[in-house]
């Protein structure tokens, strides 16, 4: 075994006791405060990261066990919490959730996918710009679950369209922006080991759009461990 496989589980081992300390007191103080208390929906967004970042230490393994999600729950979750990132980032956030149909998917691994593109979406997204969630059944084919996310940001050059899933690429429109270059190929390579696709559009000087398809769970049928 190579020596990064061996320090990226040390240092998962190394991140689980504070993290779960963090998260014992958040939950802790949040029982001592009264109903009303206005800080107590954030100490419960503090025990909410804590447990995704419990989810991304896991994500190192190497195959996911796909599982029967409600895709529609998952994404009013994930819409609240954008919501008032976006806000206090002065951006307009909008989503427009129909009913799905079960997925065949990984919880964490979609929450993670999705939580990539958004932040994308708003990072390169001016102040007063829009992003937009929307989720719908692919027309074509109905075994499919689309998420779209559309921004009103620069785009994409095209000669970056190629290369935007690379590690560590940032194109030159970027450059003022900070980040390292990660999370669309944590994107790319989430989506297949958990049997998704992603696809892309993008126009330089009107945004683009990141639209993920999650395979419909079938029915009656036991699900299998996906790599």
């Amino acid at each position: 075994m190579s020596t990064v496989p061996i320090d990226l589980e040390r240092l998962a081992h190394q991140l689980r006791n504070p993290v779960t300390v963090i998260r014992t007191l958040a939950h802790l103080v949040y029982k001592r405060l009264e109903g009303a208390d206005p800080n107590r929906p954030l100490l419960a967004a503090i025990e909410q990261e804590c447990s995704r970042l419990d989810d991304l230490l896991d994500l190192n393994s190497h195959t996911f066990e796909l599982q029967v999600i409600d895709l529609h729950n998952l994404l009013a979750t994930l819409v609240g919490k954008w919501k008032l990132i976006a806000q206090q980032q002065e951006r307009l956030f909008e989503a427009h959730l129909t009913a799905l149909p079960l997925v065949r998917s990984n919880a964490p691994a979609l929450q993670e996918i999705l939580t990539n593109l958004l932040d994308n979406a708003i990072k390169y997204t001016p102040a007063g710009g829009q992003v937009s969630l929307s989720s719908f059944v692919d027309h074509e084919r109905q075994d499919w679950c689309c998420i779209s996310i559309a921004d009103t940001g620069e785009g994409i050059a095209d000669p970056d369209l190629a290369r935007i899933y690379e590690p560590y690429y940032r194109g030159n429109q970027t450059a003022s922006t900070t980040g390292q270059g990660l999370g669309l190929a944590i994107v790319r390579d989430l989506t297949g080991r958990i049997g998704a696709r992603i696809e892309m559009c993008s126009t330089p000087g009107d945004g683009s759009v990141f639209t993920l398809y999650i395979p419909v769970a079938p029915s009656e049928q036991p699900l299998a461990t996906g790599e």
